[in-house]
């Protein structure tokens, strides 16, 4: 449906430092365990630093290293939403949503994994979200993309904004999951196969008249 690229933290800000590192540790850890569930002196073992207060060093918090791994990925999501908001039907409702959901396939480490799948399942579905932590696109509405392809799926299903947005909070976590359980490998391909027909079932749930 689209041409597809692999993207990692470092690929997004040009740079593989010690903040990149802190941040690919991060995600990879609380992304299989919990947000608030690994100490940050593991992040920053993991991320082969010897000063064990790297994090609070770098990001001043827990809450600080994920505010910083959802901006430089949400930046890069971002901007791929809006290249395929671009070249998509606006009436075309599956078309819209692989818009929306493809660019979170895309997001892997230096392996393939898909630990940032698992971030944002960890972030998504917990009980007690991290007040601290403001969602990208929430901070962006004016401007995003995802608002626009928001925006344009509402028109095309005839669904009114407020009962969309419940739905697709309602789904969101049967893709990333179905992302987070992938093997990894960069011989495997970027978009894995049966997620486009995953999309089109979504897509069906997600616009159906009750």
């Amino acid at each position: 449906m689209f041409e597809s690229r692999r993207c990692t933290i470092p690929d997004i800000t040009g740079q593989e430092g010690t903040r990149e590192r802190l941040m690919m540790a991060g995600e990879a850890l609380m992304g299989r365990r919990g947000l608030g569930e690994v100490p940050l002196e593991e992040i920053a073992v993991r991320a082969q630093q010897r000063n064990k207060y790297a994090v609070q060093y770098h990001f001043e918090s827990r809450e600080g290293l994920a505010q910083a791994i959802m901006d430089v990925r949400f930046r890069r999501i971002e901007m791929r939403r809006g290249e395929l908001r671009r070249v998509i039907d606006p009436d075309d409702l599956d078309a819209i949503f692989a818009a929306f959901l493809f660019p979170l396939a895309e997001q892997t480490d230096h392996m393939g994994n898909r630990s940032f799948a698992r971030f944002l399942l960890q972030f998504i579905a917990r009980d007690e979200p991290l007040k601290q932590i403001m969602h990208p696109v929430t901070a962006a509405q004016d401007t995003s993309p995802t608002v626009a392809l928001f925006t344009l799926a509402c028109a095309a299903s005839g669904i009114d904004a407020g009962a969309l947005y419940q739905r697709i909070q309602l789904f969101l976590p049967v893709p990333l999951r179905f992302l987070a359980d992938q093997p990894g490998g960069l011989d495997q391909p970027v978009i894995p196969e049966g997620f486009p027909a995953l999309i089109r079932m979504l897509t069906a749930a997600l616009s159906v008249r009750v």
